[in-house]
């Protein structure tokens, strides 16, 4: 028990500090709206937060880690990380939850083809914190429309 109060304390730990560097981000203008980036401290930070929360082992905060994973790289898209990257073919590969597995396998699919899904401005249009689910349903449905798209 004391193991699992402790694992969720430094979760939310994590999470106070993901808020807190989102709540510092430089908007910078330019021609194409507005360009969102974060400081190297921030963005370690945001990392080492991210995957402590992604390692917990508690399924609730996993899956929370999967949806602020999808957000950040929705509104920054330019948000990279090899660490949570592996944290997340982890989860892929070892995760005893197969919806875990699969909501990392739309994470990490996301990451690397930000491309093939709709745009970022769609996309935040699903971004419900009271129904973390809307977004993976979206994921899913690009994925799965992908699978089936012949190319000439």
């Amino acid at each position: 028990m004391k193991t699992v109060i402790t694992i969720i304390t430094a979760s939310l730990l994590s999470l106070t500090v993901i808020t807190s560097v989102t709540a510092n981000v430089v908007a910078v203008s330019d021609t194409t709206g507005i360009e969102r980036t974060f400081s190297q401290s921030d963005t370690e930070k945001i990392e080492k937060a991210i995957i402590t929360n992604l390692n917990s082992g508690v399924y609730g905060v996993v899956e929370s880690s999967l949806f602020n994973v999808i957000e950040m790289k929705i509104n920054y898209q330019d948000f990279k990380s090899e660490g949570i990257e592996k944290q997340l073919r982890k989860i892929v590969t070892e995760s005893t939850s197969q919806s875990l597995r699969f909501k990392a396998y739309l994470t990490l699919t996301y990451m690397r083809n930000q491309d093939s899904f709709n745009s970022p401005e769609i996309l935040a249009e699903m971004l419900d914190t009271s129904d973390q689910n809307k977004i993976f349903y979206e994921l899913q449905n690009s994925v799965q429309s992908d699978q089936f798209t012949v190319s000439n």
